[in-house]
């Protein structure tokens, strides 16, 4: 599937320029949560090669400086994510963290619901508001 180098590199770029975040979708009161994996880069090359290597979607957004270069960013979710997420565990060190809540997260999703459990509905909600917390800008994010 992929080789050892493949994975460490991925990690590396996760650690340094990707996020795993937890994200609420749909509406009130049958909003749920998922989870993915972005990359935001200027270089094309790199983005495509995280697309063609890993899958995924790639997006490219103009800047609002028109001196600055057009941002490209690779996302990943669901599906594609769960294979991604349990290869690359040995390799992250940045974000392992993260990484083990997503995969925590992910598991949630192992049985199919008719209607959710409030117990399954609250345990996403917590995993959506410690992503929130690990995933903080400045010195309060990443509390050891």
């Amino acid at each position: 599937m992929w080789s050892e180098a493949q994975l460490a590199y991925l990690a590396g770029i996760i650690d340094a320029d990707g996020t795993i975040n937890i994200y609420r979708s749909g509406k009130r009161p049958r909003k749920d949560y998922n989870v993915r994996f972005y990359v935001v880069n200027t270089n094309r090359v790199l983005i495509d090669w995280l697309q063609t290597s890993f899958g995924g979607m790639v997006y490219s957004r103009q800047p609002k400086n028109p001196a600055w270069k057009i941002k490209h960013e690779w996302v990943v979710e669901r599906r594609v994510l769960d294979p991604i997420a349990k290869a690359i565990l040995p390799y992250i060190v940045a974000k392992r963290k993260q990484l083990e809540l997503a995969l925590r997260f992910r598991e949630s999703f192992q049985t199919r619901y008719h209607v959710l459990p409030s117990d399954v509905r609250v345990f996403r909600e917590q995993c959506f508001h410690q992503m929130k917390n690990l995933n903080l800008r400045g010195s309060k994010g990443h509390v050891p």
